[in-house]
Order: structure tokens, then sequence, then C-alpha cells
């Protein structure tokens, strides 16, 4: 289930486009499987204040360890990072976790299970 909602900065989303490389880049950098991740990219119109490259959300399994969930913002980071051709302190990654059954998928609550934890 990582789902990553990434907003890329108006100078960044006319240079390049990320969509093609992103998740094989997240799964490397990560270690983990790509099959479930899931990365959404809007462009900003305008950003004010502290400027950064991207900023994303990240929503994972709150059964998840530490490590994977580490691996995964960070891997995340890296994968931004490396598209967007820009250091890693222009690129903001918040991690939120999602408790079992506060997902719905095909109009049905997603409860999570522990063989997931294994996978991540």
């Amino acid at each position: 289930m990582p789902i990553a909602n990434c907003i890329i900065s108006l100078d960044q989303s006319k240079q390049l486009d990320i969509s093609d490389e992103i998740i094989e880049l997240w799964g490397k950098h990560s270690g983990k499987d790509t099959s479930e991740m899931t990365v959404m990219i809007s462009h900003s119109d305008e950003q004010l204040g502290k400027a950064y490259s991207a900023i994303c959300c990240l929503y994972l399994p709150n059964i998840w360890s530490r490590e994977s969930v580490s691996a995964l913002q960070v891997g995340l980071a890296n994968a931004l990072a490396d598209c967007l051709a820009v250091e890693l302190s222009d690129i903001m990654v918040m991690t939120s976790l999602i408790e079992s059954g506060f997902v719905v998928e095909k109009g049905r609550e997603v409860k999570w299970v522990e063989k997931q934890n294994n996978n991540a």
C-alpha cells in the first residue's frame, strides 16, 4: 500500500517528466517490492515561503516495522532527488501511518494482516 502524493514545484515540473521512472527508482532506493506502490504527481501553481522541489505525503500501514517505514520514506526522497536532478535538501517527505480499517479500496474497508508486515 505505499501511496505517495507528491507536489512538484512549477520550476521542476516544466523541466522533467518523472512519471516513467519514479516507481522503479523508489523500489531500487528502498529495497522494497514495487507491485503495490502508487505515486500521485501534482504540479504546484505557486509555492510561498521555504521552497522545495517536491513535497510528498507518504501513507503507510501502521503495522509495518520502523525499518520498513524508514526505507520507504528515505527511498522515496532519494528517488525524487534522482528524477528531478536536485539535492536531497530540496525534497520533503512527510509520512503518515494509517490504522487498519481506515482505508477503503474497491468499496471495502481494508484490514491489515500481519503477513503484510513481512512484505514491507
